[in-house]
């Protein structure tokens, strides 16, 4: 057996980390879809072989490949499945007179999508239709996989009733979140009333779509719920949105005094209320959330946008062009409610986040839009356009891993965003588009008004904030010498020796806490970093 020296040794770690450092993130593929007029992918989910599924809505003729589906009345919804590749499977439409919009999608325990959303009049999905009874209902459809409706449920009232999002839990229930006005009607006598302009609900579905119950939260002012999120070890929801004036979550109230703020809240898992907390600025500012995403310890995350100021608990962050220009936040919660770090990313324009995921070990990714120039971290991204798609990853500490943008001349937009194969580093995001737009080496033409598409990004699963076994995370990395080393479960005797590429001891350092900060004035170079008594190695690059 051939024993390597330790010089040898962490020259072989160096080797193969720089070589992984060298792996940037790009696009695999991007499929467009649309027609004359404007249509929009809104929502997207992917099942655990790979395949995505997109959920939308078209007026006129879109063109889907080969496929061309037609409108029935006003706007129509689409759900397409796509392959890993980037192949169309199948898509399919649901109609009506009136217009009809999906705004959420999941896929469930079986691998099926389900999708949530608002119509008016009449839905027909395949042989299942189903009839508002207001302005605008809310409804929720279970597909399976070859694209053919199971059930289609319907819920609201005399006033415009929205479906947002949606998940499933371990139990195989379908939760919903979303926003209804007047009192709403969820079948089997379940209703419930709003206090004000519009109020918050969550309803409970089983896997053949009976309603089980719905909770409601807000006040006399416009509150919303946008995004939904079930823990699988407990069982616990968790939701964002936004809300103004005073808004109650069963005995929990929270408070804004901004024109409009942003919540986070945790119920259990028979829907009562745990805790809420806002994020709100001035009196004149703006806040919303949009995204929300767990971790494997349930820490909770959540994105949105928010103009002038936005503070969560003691933290604060301030947009980059004052009070009239609207920038992204991220913020992190642990499972008590209080805020562990809040970070600010975009310039000078309207930046926004607008969906997320978070994987096991506490990565985020983002996508949205952003304006002009956006900063994320210490990374900058320009557009070339009027506005341009932005994916950012997040590491465990808040700190930005990387940023990558996509787009053309003219308006571009991501709305959603999930996890594609978790071991090999992918993602799907999916939006509109005007004209033309280019996503990395690929490129797609639109037919006229607002176009959308589907696009896959891979990135290098392999970087130190998402190494699957560690519980040590540095960061930022890149740095100027610079950085803070995280270990969740620090020993008293924890200390950090820093090599250089021909093994010399450049820097020690004992370390004891959670997070610690670590300055040295080593020249620009690749250094090994070793924390021991954990014996881990990571690379970091001092620039």
């Amino acid at each position: 057996m051939k024993i390597f020296t330790n010089k040898t040794s962490i020259i072989l770690v160096l080797t193969i980390l720089s070589i992984q450092l060298l792996n940037a993130q790009s696009f695999e593929w991007v499929q467009n879809s649309g027609g004359e007029s404007s249509d929009q992918a809104y929502c997207i989910s992917s099942d655990n072989d790979g395949n995505v599924y997109v959920s939308g809505w078209f007026s006129g003729n879109a063109h889907f490949g080969d496929i061309v589906l037609s409108s029935e009345g006003g706007k129509d919804i689409f759900i397409a499945k796509y392959n890993s590749s980037g192949e169309l499977l199948w898509v399919k439409k649901a109609w009506g007179a009136a217009d009809d919009v999906t705004a959420g999608i999941t896929t469930d325990w079986d691998g099926f999508p389900i999708i949530t959303g608002w119509f008016s009049e009449d839905l027909h999905f395949g042989d299942n239709v189903i009839e508002s009874q207001g302005s605008t209902d809310m409804f929720v459809a279970r597909y399976n996989a070859e694209g053919d409706a199971l059930w289609a449920k319907r819920a609201g009232g005399e006033g415009d009733d929205y479906g947002n999002r949606l998940t499933t839990n371990a139990e195989n229930d379908v939760l919903v979140s979303g926003s209804f006005r007047y009192t709403a009607n969820f079948g089997n006598e379940i209703t419930v009333s709003s206090e004000g302009n519009r109020d918050i609900f969550i309803a409970n579905y089983s896997s053949s779509g009976n309603i089980q119950w719905v909770k409601r939260a807000g006040g006399i002012g416009e509150d919303r719920a946008y995004n939904i999120i079930s823990d699988d070890s407990n069982g616990d929801i968790y939701i964002a949105g936004m809300f103004n004036g005073k808004a109650f979550f069963g005995d929990n109230f929270i408070e804004c005094t901004a024109i409009v703020g942003s919540f986070v809240s945790r119920m259990d898992a028979a829907g009562n209320f745990i805790w809420a907390r806002k994020g709100i600025g001035g009196a004149n500012d703006y806040a919303r959330g949009f995204g929300i995403g767990l971790d494997a310890e349930a820490h909770v995350y959540s994105n949105g946008t928010y103009s002038g100021k936005l503070t969560f608990g003691d933290l604060a962050v301030e947009s980059s062009g004052g009070q009239f220009d609207f920038d992204t936040y991220l913020v992190k919660l642990n499972q008590n409610g209080e805020t562990m770090w809040l970070k600010s990313g975009g310039g000078y324009g309207i930046d926004q986040s607008r969906d997320m995921f978070t994987n096991n070990n506490g990565v985020s990714f983002t996508t949205g839009f952003f304006s002009s120039n956006a900063n994320f971290g210490d990374l900058l991204l320009e557009s070339v356009g009027k506005s341009d798609v932005f994916v950012v990853a997040y590491n465990y500490a808040g700190e930005v891993e990387w940023a990558k943008r996509a787009g053309g001349n003219f308006l571009d937009y991501a709305y959603g965003i999930c996890k594609g194969a978790p071991e090999s580093g992918s993602l799907y995001i999916c939006g509109n588009y005007q004209e033309q737009a280019s996503f990395g080496d690929h490129s797609i033409e639109g037919w006229g008004g607002m176009d959308m598409f589907v696009s896959k990004l891979n990135y290098d699963n392999n970087s130190v904030s998402e190494n699957k076994n560690s519980n040590i995370f540095i960061s930022p990395n890149p740095s100027k010498g610079e950085f803070k080393i995280h270990i969740k479960n620090p020993s008293a005797q924890s200390k950090v020796n820093i090599y250089s590429m021909d093994g010399r001891l450049v820097f020690t350092k004992d370390i004891s806490d959670i997070e610690t900060a670590i300055s040295t004035d080593l020249p620009p170079a690749s250094y090994n970093v070793q924390v021991l008594p954990e014996n881990e190695n990571f690379i970091v690059v001092i620039k």
